[in-house]
């Protein structure tokens, strides 16, 4: 009996202007997912292939995919909009209506896997860590105090910064990678990572816009303004650990995202 495809799988497509840099990073991104993931592409159900419009690629980048499928009548659509916000406001859009899918796994062009993932990351977020809105299966944020780590079985939890107040002060759009901006980053970001669809789901009932991205904000704020949205409403962030990716190795070659 095949998988169910309960993912739906988004991926970034460089945007730089060469044609041929950005086809030669994309190319490594998803070989290596590729390679490493059978068990993700086998339980995809859809491909997005987010850029900013014009996307000269589409032909290629689908070829690309195509050449490497694992499945047969996988849809391939190209989220393409004049803003990163517009972008993943259509692939939240697409993520959350798609009947029954419950997983949104996106991953972009900059981290590359390694590793193997998913079996630890399904196995999280069906299990002890079925709470999460959020798996990120990069290995950062280990800059954190302590106080802010919550060792779980398989993942660690990410509390936010206790001082909300300032916080909301900053401004987004004047985003430095620096002090305060770094300790206070309101933990959901769009780095490679599993969104447990069933509570976006219902946070749309809650008031969770369809369209939560700020449309007309830079990169950093547009996740900055994302990620206080999130917080507002109680949701979790978890790191897979360095554990869960040992465990998942052992058992079957998938793919991890270093940071």
């Amino acid at each position: 009996m095949s998988a169910p495809r309960d993912i739906i799988l988004s991926i970034t497509v460089p945007s730089t202007g060469d044609g041929v840099t950005d086809l030669q990073a994309f190319k490594r991104c998803w070989n290596a997912l590729h390679a490493k993931n059978p068990a993700v592409l086998r339980e995809t159900r859809c491909v997005l292939c987010i850029s900013l419009r014009p996307c000269f690629l589409k032909e290629a980048i689908t070829a690309e995919i195509e050449a490497s499928w694992l499945a047969d009548d996988i849809p391939i659509h190209h989220v393409c909009d004049t803003s990163w916000g517009q972008c993943f406001n259509d692939a939240f859009l697409f993520a959350v209506s798609c009947d029954r899918a419950k997983y949104w796994l996106h991953v972009d062009e900059e981290h590359v896997c390694s590793r193997p993932f998913w079996n630890s990351a399904a196995a999280v977020l069906k299990g002890p860590g079925a709470h999460l809105w959020q798996l990120q299966i990069t290995e950062d944020w280990d800059d954190l105090p302590e106080d802010r780590l919550l060792e779980r079985d398989g993942f660690t939890q990410v509390l936010p910064h206790p001082d909300e107040k300032a916080q909301k002060a900053l401004n987004p759009d004047k985003y430095v990678d620096d002090e305060p901006y770094l300790s206070l980053w309101p933990v959901f970001s769009l780095r490679p990572s599993v969104f447990l669809l069933e509570h976006f789901r219902t946070a749309t009932t809650r008031g969770l816009s369809l369209r939560p991205f700020d449309e007309v904000a830079d990169w950093a704020p547009l996740q900055w303004r994302f990620g206080l949205k999130l917080e507002g409403l109680g949701a979790k962030k978890g790191l897979l650990t360095p554990t869960a990716f040992r465990q998942a190795e052992s058992s079957e070659m998938e793919g991890d995202f270093p940071n």
